[in-house]
């Protein structure tokens, strides 16, 4: 491996692919580090060159990552969170097992006496149990709100999947199958709408060229600079 480090893109890490690929392939990880794939015939050099022809898309794509990147909050016995549909709270109990019930207050955690709130694996758990609880209301609305919209903008498409995915809202594969995280759930029904709708768009128009935005701006009633401009402000994944 052959590592550089490129002023305002950062540490870049480089490897000779064996494999006959004919194109350079980038990669950027969570922590904003650029990984490039180097076909047979390329070189480190021309890698580099590219890279500093890429940079105004690679800073960019790295700031999209900071601000996707969840932030976890401290749970303790006097937080509340709010999903779409409920409001979670943690309580102690006597007893020596984890378990919730579910009323007209909302959902209810109980977490044994004998278990510290603060510790990390104890957060973790927490965590996962706000995720499923969002999942289950994702599985619920989005489907339904696909087949909605796709309806009123006569747009077809195949299965729709709720994913953990942390680093994109949505995603459209090749034979329109609409995949969307289940943290959509904690957006605003306008960028709800518009994370869906731009999937939809994909199933007509596969890359981000002139055409699909047109589409998405047609559907989006001319709004799409405006709700994009507002999802680049939301985190994925923070409750």
């Amino acid at each position: 491996m052959h590592e550089v480090f490129l002023d305002e893109i950062g540490l870049v890490k480089m490897t000779k692919n064996g494999r006959a690929k004919r194109n350079y392939n980038f990669k950027i990880q969570q922590d904003g580090t650029v990984r490039v794939s180097i076909p047979p015939r390329g070189s480190y050099k021309e890698a580099e060159s590219l890279l500093k022809s890429m940079k105004d898309k690679i800073l960019a794509a790295q700031e999209r990552l900071k601000t996707q990147m969840p932030a976890r909050k401290h749970f303790d016995f006097d937080t509340i969170v709010s999903t779409r549909y409920a409001k979670i709270t943690f309580h102690q109990t006597d007893k020596t097992n984890v378990h919730y019930y579910i009323d007209d207050e909302g959902i209810k955690l109980y977490i044994p006496k004998i278990i510290d709130i603060k510790a990390e694996e104890t957060q973790a758990m927490i965590f996962r149990f706000i995720e499923e609880m969002i999942r289950k209301e994702a599985k619920l609305y989005i489907p339904y709100r696909v087949e909605e919209l796709a309806e009123k903008h006569n747009f077809s498409y195949g299965n729709v999947k709720i994913t953990s995915a942390k680093t994109r809202w949505g995603s459209c594969s090749g034979k329109n199958n609409l995949n969307f995280s289940l943290h959509l759930m904690q957006l605003p029904d306008e960028l709800i709408d518009y994370v869906i709708l731009h999937e939809l768009c994909h199933t007509i128009h596969k890359n981000h060229g002139k055409a699909f935005y047109e589409k998405l701006n047609e559907v989006c009633d001319g709004n799409h600079e405006k709700l994009n401009a507002q999802l680049k402000t939301r985190r994925i994944g923070s409750h």
